[in-house]
């Protein structure tokens, strides 16, 4: 089976691969944006995760990239 993995967001460029060796990230996810602009947190990320309804979370744009971080963890590292 290939996956099919587009990096980075700004480009068209896609890898195709039978197996993904992942050094520096533990795992790559897909997800959808709906018709509403919305996406959705896949439950095994959510419980890994510990987020549930309610957790709050902070987008951060940076180099075309968006990550998404609890905003009690952000807050840990500003104040560190």
């Amino acid at each position: 089976m290939l996956h099919s993995i587009q990096i980075p967001l700004n480009t068209s460029k896609t890898i195709l691969t039978s197996k993904i060796n992942l050094t520096r990230m533990q795992d790559i996810k897909t997800v959808v944006v709906s018709e509403k602009g919305q996406i959705s947190i896949p439950k095994d990320v959510r419980s890994s995760m510990s987020i549930n309804k309610g957790t709050k979370l902070v987008l951060i744009i940076k180099d075309n990239k968006i990550t998404i971080q609890k905003t009690d963890e952000l807050l840990k590292q500003v104040k560190l």
